[in-house]
């Protein structure tokens, strides 16, 4: 899948976005296997074990709480992208959990006819990476500060085998590691919290 070349979009007022992909194209390769596309770069999703599965739905779980609620949605493994222009993709994302305030999929909803036909073209509020044994914290604290750029607002690093969380803010960008006690949602869901204990039993 990576050799095949990224196909431009046609030129936009006489550009090319740097890296960007084809939606169709992207479309298509999203429909053969799931990748994030980051820089230009086609990064394959790879499958999940057991561990990082069940940790995903357990933090899946304690959100849905809040969709009931009314106040946004919350996904597993959905892609979310970023575009200049309806015919290409500049950035994907699949984060193993991500809720999104129900403004953001409103403003989506409105701003197309067609947008339930056409991927989640919008940025989720708060996003979770679980660690897989291939990962290492410092690729996933780069790829939290890749998020706080595409403009989410919290991160959670889950460790589960080390029993930690590590949070990442946009309002406070240095990391904080919690390995007991209580975290929270704040900024976007101040209301959600969760003790490292239950989260890891």
């Amino acid at each position: 899948m990576t050799d095949t070349p990224i196909t431009r979009p046609a030129p936009i007022d006489g550009q090319i976005p740097a890296g960007a992909m084809d939606m169709d194209e992207f479309l298509r390769r999203q429909a053969e296997a799931p990748f994030e596309l980051y820089a230009g770069a086609i990064i394959p999703k790879m499958p999940q074990i057991f561990l990082h599965g069940l940790m995903s739905k357990r933090l899946y779980d304690l959100l849905h709480h809040f969709e009931m609620l009314g106040i946004g949605l919350v996904f597993n493994e959905m892609t979310f992208v970023m575009t200049d222009n309806p015919r290409s993709v500049r950035g994907s994302r699949i984060p193993d959990v991500m809720f999104v305030l129900q403004a953001t999929v409103d403003a989506f909803l409105n701003s197309l006819p067609d947008a339930r036909e056409k991927p989640a073209i919008f940025v989720p509020e708060f996003v979770i990476e679980v660690m897989s044994p291939t990962d290492t914290l410092t690729q996933l604290l780069d790829k939290a500060a890749a998020y706080l750029t595409d403009g989410v607002q919290l991160v959670w690093i889950v460790d589960p085998h080390a029993k930690q969380v590590h949070v990442v803010r946009h309002d406070q960008p240095t990391p904080h590691t919690a390995s007991n006690g209580e975290i929270t949602g704040a900024p976007v869901l101040p209301t959600f919290t969760v003790t490292l204990e239950s989260l890891f039993a």
